[in-house]
């Protein structure tokens, strides 16, 4: 090969490399944080159509990994337009949270069936109705879906959509779940209300400069699904380990005190804090923060969200009240994403920084 042909290519190399470097990077994040992302459905017309009591549907099974993934992708490609501006290559969505903690509880074995000698999946890899992480995760996928059909998100649809139970399960566990957004409505209002409130908004392709107001709708509706949800699946937390069990409780209520803080969910915020989450399922023998193959990090965040709840617990719920208190202006929410992001490399930070939520707490009055 010549030396000026040898240029030639070499050009079109590094052309070819600047002209899409970030979407490239973001492609190979994504297979790792969202397995399964690509092959997922990107459109209504890649999930089966079947008859229901007559009627032709579109039948989505959340009970399929796959499929309930391409909820999620569905979402997020119809709220793009609002969030463009959010980040490159709608990496700023607030959406993405959503699939990645669903992917974080499949690499983990959190959707597996937790029942002993049992096993509840239809598909593979699993999502079982026996499994906590599996049916929490439904409220923070399936009714949000209902949620943007309700708030006309999509196109006119070929034909109404149906989502399946889950199969070979009693008909009290089949009652927590739901086929369409009538009946979701009719049992979850709330939920649903709050979710097509969020997606009213960012439906329309175009974004005004407040993005707290978004920012809070999304997490209004987020905080309602895990309060609704928690109570209906006890018997499937106690399926799991003590340490699990603690680890999944605390979970759901540190959602809490982030979401009085307005983080934003996208892509690279929502990953980067994802690593410091346990890899595996936590067993009976494990002991918080000394489980020798866990990184340092995961070690001190189990050990935060422990203590978390270990004191709002032995509080009444004063710490959370206290702390969305303090998170009612914009100068407390920015100490309080402070204090959640250096939470993971120093745990007592909080009891440090107390004197400082205090202050923004009675110097900055709250938002109306």
């Amino acid at each position: 090969m010549s030396h000026m042909t040898c240029i030639a290519v070499l050009i079109c190399a590094i052309i070819s490399r600047l002209s899409n470097p970030v979407s490239s990077q973001t492609d190979v994040l994504v297979r790792h944080y969202l397995p399964g992302w690509f092959e997922a459905p990107s459109s209504f017309e890649d999930y089966p159509v079947g008859q229901i009591a007559g009627e032709t549907m579109t039948i989505i099974n959340p009970w399929l990994y796959l499929q309930r993934m391409g909820i999620f992708k569905l979402m997020e490609q119809y709220t793009q337009g609002y969030f463009n501006s959010w980040g490159y290559n709608n990496t700023g969505n607030l959406l993405w949270g959503l699939p990645l903690q669903f992917g974080w509880q499949m690499s983990t074995g959190r959707l597996n069936d937790m029942a002993v000698g049992q096993s509840r999946c239809t598909g593979s890899p699993c999502v079982s109705p026996n499994s906590w992480w599996a049916d929490m995760n439904y409220y923070l996928s399936v009714l949000p879906f209902l949620g943007a059909l309700k708030a006309g998100l999509f196109p006119p649809l070929k034909y109404p959509v149906y989502i399946s139970k889950p199969a070979d399960v009693s008909d009290v566990v089949k009652d927590k779940f739901c086929t369409s957004i009538e009946e979701c409505t009719e049992k979850h209002s709330e939920v649903i209300k709050h979710w097509a409130e969020f997606f009213t908004r960012v439906k329309g392709g175009s974004e005004d400069d407040n993005h707290d107001v978004t920012i809070a709708l999304m997490w209004k509706a987020h905080t309602t699904s895990i309060l609704t949800a928690q109570p209906l699946f006890t018997e499937e937390a106690n399926l799991l380990s003590l340490p699990e069990r603690k680890f999944g409780v605390g979970w759901a209520l540190l959602v809490e005190f982030i979401a009085a803080t307005y983080f934003q969910t996208n892509f690279n915020e929502t990953a980067d804090q994802q690593t410091a989450l346990p890899p595996r399922i936590l067993e009976a023998s494990d002991k918080v923060p000394f489980i020798p193959d866990f990184t340092a990090a995961q070690n001190r965040v189990l050990l935060v969200i422990n203590l978390f709840h270990s004191t709002n617990v032995d509080t009444n719920g004063l710490l959370l009240k206290v702390w969305q208190r303090a998170m009612c202006s914009p100068e407390g929410r920015a100490v309080g994403r402070s204090i959640l992001e250096s939470v993971e490399d120093d745990p007592w930070i909080i009891a440090r920084k107390m004197f400082e939520l205090l202050y923004v707490m009675f110097i900055y009055p709250c938002e109306i």
